[in-house]
């Protein structure tokens, strides 16, 4: 009997998880390991983020938007100025959040909503697939 996750398998092989909180890290973790996304890298703040993606490529980055020390808006302007395509979705708790950026490869998710999380990563991943064709 396959498990409903395996039903919706996601073909991406490695994201960076950026939020200030552990908890959230941890919580993203397990959900992105459940739809079998294995390799998750965790950065607490968006210059720890910098730093991996500075050593390592990614699929996908999510990033909170709100933390203490500087907002993820940092991290994306940062893969934006050096040329990276990687799609990025910002996952924040904060329901009121409208991100005026004018970048492409942007999805917004607001409130922490798992549900609208998981269509974001798939339409990301689709876009991955549309740029390894063409």
């Amino acid at each position: 009997m396959k498990l409903l996750s395996e039903k919706f398998r996601i073909k991406m092989k490695k994201i960076l998880v950026v939020d200030d909180s552990w908890l959230v890290r941890e919580n993203l973790k397990d959900f992105l390991h459940e739809f079998f996304i294995l390799e998750v890298q965790m950065a607490s703040s968006a210059s720890e983020g910098i730093k991996r993606l500075k050593d390592q490529c990614f699929d996908l980055v999510l990033c909170d938007y709100d933390m203490p020390e500087e907002k993820g808006d940092k991290l994306l302007l940062y893969l934006r100025e050096n040329k990276h395509q990687v799609p990025f979705i910002f996952f924040t708790g904060n329901s009121e959040l409208s991100i005026e950026l004018q970048f492409p490869l942007i999805e917004t998710v607001t409130g922490k909503d798992f549900s609208k999380l998981m269509a974001a990563i798939r339409k990301a991943a689709v876009f991955q697939v549309r740029e390894t064709i063409f």
